[in-house]
């Protein structure tokens, strides 16, 4: 994929960067519909440059869901069945469910490249509440309903229609970014501040806005019926957290950026929303309204006993200026750009829905040794 590559992301083990994925044979299988196991699917725990160890927050499709897929039963008609499914998730609600074929690997590959590190990580639960991740060092209730937010996205983005690399990649993206709680709700999570990437504590709420910046890049790039798709799936994702507090932009798969630092003394950093750029209606200059005169000969008799009616000139609107960023005292506010990070974003049908995951989540891992 033009821009982001996988052997110049550092948050990558040399292993990872290599083969482009962190589970690319698994993810394969479970394409081809060829059962897999969980060592298969999930990636282990290495050690970063900040001195400690972390495993991996699989923030679309989780490992579970990744075995339920490959054990699915492919159609002549270009649909698959769920297999019967047990255990305490929201998966059994979905053995006998027919999927997309067609979905299925593109949803899986973005599943593959959305990870995010779990020694950061501090999960949204559905109805406004954080939970810690295993091996975050914050208490983990709730983790279990955070991740079947996840397995319900990924299940229902494999039922819908319109799903290619470049949107399955992006809503990924959006999936992850909605997951990961944000710094003003993941501070109250009982022991926050003991988050065990130690780096990841300041610099919290930035990680999300650097995702956010990425993601809305990836969105743009994307053709408007496609942008339809992933705005549909992000909707539905943002009214399944059940959180009055939180909100997408209108026209973005995410919420408007937020203010990086937040209160003094928060376990984490992260504040609220920070405020959106002025739009500013051109107003045309006055010159534009000026008479325009018939003739250079009635213009001199003023005094004429003829009354002459001035004729309005057609309005001519110049483009609306270029809005400069907003300040705050320590903040720049500004709306979704493209990263200036090597990952240009490259959307459309064609583009890498693994690549695109992987891009964006880099903002939530930390490098590798």
């Amino acid at each position: 994929m033009p821009g982001y590559k996988a052997s110049s992301d550092k948050t990558l083990t040399s292993g990872q960067a290599s083969s482009g994925g962190f589970r690319p044979a698994g993810t394969e299988k479970v394409v081809q519909a060829k059962p897999i196991d969980e060592s298969e699917f999930r990636s282990p725990s290495n050690p970063t440059t900040s001195g400690h160890s972390s495993g991996y927050h699989e923030s679309f499709l989780p490992t579970d869901a990744m075995r339920f897929l490959s054990r699915r039963k492919v159609n002549t008609d270009g649909t698959a069945t769920m297999p019967a499914w047990s255990g305490n998730s929201v998966l059994p609600k979905y053995a006998g469910s027919t999927i997309l074929e067609p979905n299925v690997r593109p949803v899986a590959e973005a599943s593959d490249g959305a990870r995010t590190d779990t020694a950061q990580t501090v999960l949204s639960v559905p109805g406004g509440k954080p939970a810690g991740h295993t091996g975050s060092g914050v208490k983990t209730t709730g983790q279990a309903a955070a991740h079947d937010f996840l397995r319900h996205q990924g299940m229902r983005t494999l039922q819908e229609p319109g799903v290619t690399s470049g949107v399955a990649g992006t809503v990924a993206g959006a999936m992850t970014v909605m997951s990961v709680a944000p710094g003003q709700i993941a501070s109250t999570a009982q022991g926050a501040g003991n988050l065990k990437d130690v780096q990841a504590r300041s610099s919290y709420e930035e990680r999300r806005n650097d995702a956010k910046r990425k993601l809305g890049a990836y969105y743009q790039s994307l053709p408007p019926k496609e942008q339809n798709v992933v705005m549909k799936l992000a909707k539905q994702g943002m009214g399944d957290l059940k959180d009055s507090g939180r909100r997408l932009l209108p026209d973005r798969p995410h919420s408007p950026l937020r203010d990086p630092t937040g209160g003094t003394g928060a376990a984490l950093s992260g504040g609220g929303y920070l405020p959106m750029p002025p739009v500013l209606t051109p107003t045309p200059p006055p010159s534009a309204f000026a008479p325009i005169p018939t003739s250079s000969s009635s213009s001199s008799s003023s005094t004429s006993s003829t009354h002459q009616t001035p004729t309005i000139g057609t309005p001519v609107v110049t483009a609306p200026p270029r809005l400069a960023t907003t300040t705050t005292t320590t903040t720049t506010v500004a709306t979704a750009t493209p990263p200036t990070t090597p990952s240009t974003a490259a959307g459309g049908s064609g583009a890498d829905a693994r690549g695109i995951a992987m891009d964006i989540t880099s903002s939530f891992r930390s490098d590798r040794k």
